[in-house]
């Protein structure tokens, strides 16, 4: 059995580890396990006889917490806005990962309509995450369809997770909350200040 593949991008798909790194070890996702069969049939198997660097860990994505904002819209009539609007809701779902000493964050957005019509995406399974989380894939998928939390998701800074407060302003003890899962993650928030040396 193989153990490495090559990527059209130069990263290697490793068996054993079930994931993504890079040639220098650097972790950079779990692989499904219907993906690992597709892959082993399409990708270049490589081979390492002095050995290569492998990740020390595999994280998954840890949830740590989510912002919900409203969005009203009213009707348009030739121009002349009419009562009788529709609200609009969006979800974001913030995740953190420790990635092998490295603190990295990532959020999921969600928009949801009142109008119904309007609604027609389908769930699309995400693989990868510590939590059963779905995300959102316009038109119809396979019912089985799984996918990883980076193809539906944009990255993030720590800040971005400790401030984002939606419509609802956090209460202290919500904040406190997400700043002690960012720190389980080894996120510094608040760096320290570094003082400058007064010229004498």
């Amino acid at each position: 059995m193989k153990k490495y593949y090559l990527t059209k991008n130069g990263n290697i798909l490793n068996i054993k580890k079930k994931c993504f790194q890079t040639m220098t070890g650097r972790f950079l996702r779990l692989v499904s396990e219907p993906e690992m069969e597709y892959l082993q049939n399409v990708l270049v198997p490589v081979a390492f006889p002095e050995g290569i660097q492998e990740p020390v860990e595999t994280p998954v994505w840890r949830f740590i917490c989510h912002a919900e904002s409203k969005f009203f819209h009213r009707y348009a009539t030739g121009g002349v806005e009419v009562d009788g609007g529709y609200h609009t809701i969006a979800r974001d779902y913030f995740f953190g990962r420790n990635n092998n000493g490295v603190p990295e964050f990532r959020v999921v957005t969600i928009e949801e309509s009142e109008l119904t019509w309007q609604n027609n995406s389908s769930p699309i399974k995400i693989f990868d995450t510590d939590i059963e989380f779905f995300a959102a894939e316009e038109g119809d998928v396979e019912e089985d369809a799984q996918a990883p939390l980076d193809a539906y998701s944009e990255p993030c800074t720590a800040r971005d997770v400790l401030y984002t407060s939606g419509t609802n302003v956090l209460t202290f003890q919500e904040r406190l909350e997400r700043y002690k899962k960012l720190k389980e993650l080894g996120a510094i928030v608040f760096p320290s200040l570094v003082r400058r040396k007064r010229k004498r």
